[in-house]
This record gives C-alpha cells, structure tokens and sequence, in this order.
C-alpha cells in the first residue's frame, strides 16, 4: 500500500482537538475517510495502468517502442482487451461514485457526515466540483453511456479528458483529503509519486516480459524451422 500517514512536525490547525475528538461520530469518520483514502488509492491506479499500456503504444514517444509493444497487445487481445476496458470502467464509475455521487464512500457522505457533528466542508467540495466541472461531467456521461446504460448516449459526442485534466483533478482530491486529514486527525496521506508508483513500474515490467518472451518464442520458432529443415533436407541429400 502507497499510503502512508504521518504527523507534520508542525502542526498547524485552527481547529480545537478537544473539539473534534468529542464527536459522537470521531471513530466512524476516521474510519470512512480511511475507506475513502484507499478506494482514491485504487482509481488512480486503475487510470495510471490503463494510461501506462496507451503511452507503450504511443508512437508520439517513439515508433520503434510502440511497434513492438503493439505487436504483443495485438497477439495477446484476449488478455488486454478486457484489462483495458475493465480498468476504464473501474476508474470511470469508481470517480463518479467518490466525488459526484451521495454513495457510501462518497465525499459527499464524508461531507454530510462532518455536517452532521458541526464542521463544515461544504464549500469546499462544490469549490472542487465547480473547478472539475467539465470533467466530472465527462466521467458522468461516459458513466452512463458506456457502462450504466450502455447504447444510451453517443459516446463520440462525449468530450475527451485530457492527461492534465486527470491529473489535476487527482491532486486537488488529494489536497481535499488531506485538508480534513490535517485539520482533524493531525496527519496527513504521502501519495507516492508517479515515477515510484507501483502500478506504472508494474505494468512497464509486464511489457517487457512478454517483449523477452515473444523474443524467446520467435527465436525457438527459428531454431525449430532450421533444424526441421536441416534434418529433412539432409535425408535427402544422404539419400534416406
């Protein structure tokens, strides 16, 4: 798990302890903001491994490289077919379920629940809801025109995310979290960054074992092709 808390050595909070720590529902938020915490945790890794496999097959990096990882993609559909499509739906319903939705890992129900004990984050979540506004309602369309109710909506008139849309909205859900991780629990979550990300270094050793294996098995092929050929024509050649 790439979730780490810790205590800021210097704790800087305007909120009285005392405070929060009498809430009838203390224990019941601590837990359901660490819920939400992990459930992040994986939708970001669902969207980091799916955009991983795309990058291995960008031309724009390089053609050579995505040449031949696209030659182990094609041959190997059956497997990254349903990955791709599984990690989009996973990432897709799991974002609408966190930061549009009331469900119940929702920031929605973190938020409400905070109400419900006298603090109010309320404006920050339609802050960060208004911010993403054009995202969101990308992720609700191909939501429900690809995976809810599949047929239902043109999904060519969906409006594409860019990777700097994703991305911005990744962090600023992380500042949101930490804000209330901060000021009521005292710490805060260390999200890895990309580059030590697991599911990115993963995945590019996926890629690169089935490289060595597709290599391994052409070669055998050869080998196999030269000495069939090499045993038959030396009978003839012996005259057996």
């Amino acid at each position: 798990m790439q979730i780490i808390k810790y205590v800021p050595k210097n704790k800087e909070t305007k909120i009285d302890d005392t405070k929060f720590y009498m809430m009838k529902d203390y224990e019941k938020i601590n837990i359901l903001i660490d819920d939400i915490n992990e459930k992040f945790f994986h939708i970001e890794n669902a969207y980091l491994v799916r955009r991983e496999i795309y990058l291995h097959l960008n031309k724009a990096v390089n053609i050579e490289t995505a040449n031949a990882y696209s030659r182990i993609i094609n041959s190997l559909r059956g497997f990254f077919a349903p990955i791709l499509e599984s990690t989009l739906s996973f990432y897709t319903i799991g974002l609408n379920s966190l930061v549009s939705s009331n469900d119940k890992q929702s920031l929605e129900k973190l938020v409400n629940k905070l109400q419900v004990n006298g603090v109010d984050y309320r404006q920050n979540l339609e802050a960060l809801r208004k911010t993403h506004e054009n995202t969101l309602k990308s992720l609700t369309d191909l939501r429900m025109g690809h995976f809810a109710h599949a047929g239902g909506i043109d999904l060519n008139l969906v409006d594409p995310i860019s990777e700097d849309a994703h991305i911005r909205l990744f962090d600023d859900l992380k500042n949101f979290l930490n804000k209330v991780n901060l000021e009521i629990f005292h710490n805060v979550v260390w999200y890895m960054d990309e580059e030590s990300r697991e599911a990115i270094k993963d995945t590019h050793d996926i890629m690169n074992n089935l490289l060595r294996g597709e290599a391994q098995r052409l070669n055998e092929i050869d080998v196999e092709y030269i000495s069939d050929t090499f045993t038959a024509e030396r009978k003839k050649w012996l005259g057996k």
